[in-house]
Formats: structure tokens, C-alpha cells, sequence
């Protein structure tokens, strides 16, 4: 072959391998866009769907229209207050705020009656002594019970002075109408919380009670008694309603474990030097109608109560009546997030 020959054949030889690359070059681009495509249709397309529900609920219920009814038709310079559970559910800390209305007229306060939302304290301190035969305090024993005002179970610790060391037991004393009948003394409806050796000093107390306290049946849950200024002539009380909790020697209670009492025997006993209230926050039959925290509720900032993610807050609603207020109040309180 010649040099002419070479050359033609040489240029031959290019020509096929540029049409080669050409070919695989249009090849790959159409393998290119099916590729493409596929990725479009595995990993372009997403859905969402979401169910919405209110974050917050009271009492267990959502939105609930809660009815307050005044226990007396004419009460003067007294304090009436509900206690209520509200539960954040939201996965962020809600601020709640009260508004007041008398028909379609915003206010707070009304001449003569203030209506506002409280904190609850978050422990309550009762403080137990005992007494002498003339029903006078000896302060020979003596005891101081912490609990907690709000919670699923009764938490708390007792400290006691002076007891002998012999089986006693904390106990949750109801009282009847007519307290004082021979036949209504014995605490029968009571509940007992916790035995314990008298010398034992700190002890800690859980236990699930599954009642509030005072419980629905306890004549104590009503104004009347009034255990505040003497009202009942023996007592002057800071809460002048609530449940009684006494100190007794298990030999005294019924087979040594249960309510009722068996004996009468005071000067073996601890009493309260005030009432106290307790709720059960997971009972299921509703929350003490009336309670008084009249001396220790705890003013809200700004008339703010602050709900933190995921928990349940306790507050009161309370119905200050400054004055002898008269004629029929329609109010109306509705909860709102602060805006």
C-alpha cells in the first residue's frame, strides 16, 4: 500500500470512530433522561395528612361549659373557690388568661363580687397537736404533715414529736350534720392513710387514696360548718372548710386497720389545728365542689396562668363577695390563650 493509500485509509478509520461516540454520546443521554424520570417518580412526590385536636382541656374535657353554683343565697365578704385541672397536651408552654363577661359586656370586677383565676400551692402544711381532757392543747405530742395539694397519689411527709412508741395511724376524720350525737362521733366514712410507729420521726407517705379530700359526703366540704372566727364556737381556723386528718392509736379503729373508731380516747390523739384540702387529680368523680383557700392561693402574674408542655396545672376559680352583694349574678368566665 502506498503513502496515498494510507492517508485515505487513515481518515476512513476517523470518521467511523467520531460516528461511534456520536452513537454512544446520544445513547447515554436518552439513558440519562429515563433515569431522571425514574428518580421523579420514587422520590418526588410526598403526602401529609394530619389530625388537629385542641391543646388544652379542662377537667378531662375539651371546651367544657363548667356551671359554678353559689352554696349560700346570701353571702357577704366571703370567698368561694373551684378547683380545676387543666392539661396542656401541646408540644409548647401555653399562657391562659380569664375573661369575665355579664352578657356581652366585658368586666371584672362587678360592684360587689370579683371573679379571677388563682394558683394552687403546690404543697399544703398541716400542723397537729395534742389536747388535754378539757379539750385544751398540752403540746405534749405534736406532729407537722406535708402533702402535696395536687396530686394523683397522697405524697407527703409526717413529723412527729412526743408519740410513745406504739402502732398509730393517720387518718382521714369525716364529720356528719350533728357532729356532736352519740351516734355520729366514730369518723364512720373516714379513710385511714398510713400506720406507723409513734417514735418513727420522718416518714414518708404515698399512697393512692382515690378520693379528694374533703370527699363529697363530708359535711365539712359545706360553708355552713364555718370553722373560721368561731363561727361554730369552738374554732378560729384559716380555712373554714376542708377535711379533718387526726392522729390515733391503731388499737382504737376498727380489727386495728379501718374506720370506724372503736374508743373515744383524745389525750392518746393528735388533732388538726386547721382543714386542709387534697385533690386527687386522676379521680374520676370530680373535683371538691367548694374549697377554701382563701389565705393561701397564689395571685397569678399579670392574671396569667402559665401551662408548661406535656402537664397538668391546677387552678382555682374564686368569687371574692367584697360586699353583701344582692339580686342574681349571670357571669359568664371563658379560658383563652394570651394572644
Amino acid at each position: 500500500m502506498n503513502k496515498e493509500e494510507n492517508m485515505k485509509e487513515e481518515v476512513k478509520k476517523e470518521k467511523i470512530s467520531k460516528k461511534k461516540f456520536l452513537t454512544f454520546g446520544i445513547l447515554g443521554l436518552f439513558a440519562l433522561a429515563m433515569v431522571s424520570a425514574g428518580l421523579i417518580q420514587y422520590f418526588g412526590m410526598f403526602s401529609f395528612t394530619a389530625t388537629v385536636l385542641p391543646a388544652i382541656s379542662v377537667d378531662g374535657k375539651l371546651a367544657p361549659i363548667i356551671t359554678h353554683k353559689m352554696p349560700e343565697t346570701s353571702p357577704g365578704g366571703e370567698v368561694f373557690c373551684w378547683l380545676h385541672k387543666v392539661q396542656n397536651d401541646a408540644s409548647i408552654p401555653i399562657d391562659l388568661e380569664l375573661t369575665v363577661y355579664d352578657g356581652e359586656v366585658l368586666y371584672n370586677p362587678l360592684d360587689g363580687v370579683v371573679v379571677n383565676m388563682y394558683g394552687v400551692p403546690e404543697t399544703t402544711t398541716l400542723h397537729m397537736e395534742s389536747k388535754d381532757s378539757s379539750w385544751g392543747v398540752n403540746g405534749l405530742m405534736t406532729a407537722d404533715l406535708v402533702f402535696d395539694t395536687v396530686n394523683p397519689s397522697f405524697v407527703g411527709t409526717l413529723t412527729t414529736t412526743g408519740l410513745a412508741a406504739e402502732d398509730y395511724a393517720l387518718i382521714y376524720y369525716p364529720d356528719q350534720e350533728d357532729r356532736f350525737d352519740p351516734l355520729n362521733w366514730n369518723g364512720a366514712g373516714g379513710q385511714v392513710i398510713k400506720t406507723f410507729i409513734g417514735d418513727q420521726t420522718n416518714l414518708a407517705i404515698d399512697v393512692d387514696l382515690a378520693r379528694n379530700l374533703p370527699h363529697s359526703d363530708d359535711w365539712n366540704i359545706n360553708p355552713s360548718p364555718n370553722y373560721c372566727n368561731y363561727a361554730n364556737g369552738f374554732d378560729d381556723y384559716d380555712h373554714c372548710r376542708g377535711a379533718t386528718l387526726w392522729i390515733v392509736r391503731t388499737s382504737d379503729l376498727t380489727d386495728s386497720t379501718d374506720l370506724p373508731l372503736t374508743s373515744w380516747n383524745p389525750t392518746n390523739w393528735l388533732f388538726e389545728t386547721d382543714l386542709i384540702t387534697y385533690s386527687d387529680c386522676d379521680f374520676d368523680e370530680g373535683l371538691p365542689k367548694v374549697v377554701d383557700f382563701t389565705e393561701d392561693r397564689e395571685t397569678l402574674t399579670d392574671g396569667i396562668l402559665e401551662t408548661k408542655s406535656h402537664t397538668m396545672t391546677p387552678m382555682l376559680i374564686c368569687y371574692d363577695f367584697d360586699v353583701m352583694a344582692q339580686g342574681e349574678f349571670d357571669l359568664d368566665a371563658v379560658l383563652n390563650p394570651v394572644a
